[in-house]
């Protein structure tokens, strides 16, 4: 049942029709501790496996993506995923009294 859920991400009732059983039972299933750290961890393991796949396209996207908008996306992704980040516009507020004196004589 973990392989089918982690393969397809089938929802209690598709997972259920796809093994031929119960949805009640698929759903008890999910619900035991074993079984959902089992599924965190394969789950874990398909995404560190297609994260190749997802850095390779990043880079596609920077060098050839079709607009400039999509390469600069994909460049600031690149960028903030290896610890480039943007500096931090927050805004500065200075607080005091200021005082104004205009002498016309």
């Amino acid at each position: 049942m973990i392989e089918h859920v982690v393969a397809t991400g089938d929802g209690h009732s598709a997972t259920a029709r796809a093994l031929n059983c119960n949805r009640s039972s698929v759903v008890q299933a999910m619900n035991d501790p074993y079984v959902q750290d089992v599924l965190q961890q394969k789950v874990g393991e398909r995404l560190t496996r297609a994260s190749a796949i997802a850095s390779n396209t990043l880079i596609k996207l920077a060098r050839q993506g079709k607009s400039e908008y999509v390469q600069l996306q994909a460049s600031d992704s690149i960028l903030d995923r290896t610890g480039f980040k943007p500096p931090d516009r927050s805004i500065h507020q200075v607080q005091g009294d200021v005082s104004i004196r205009i002498n016309l004589e």
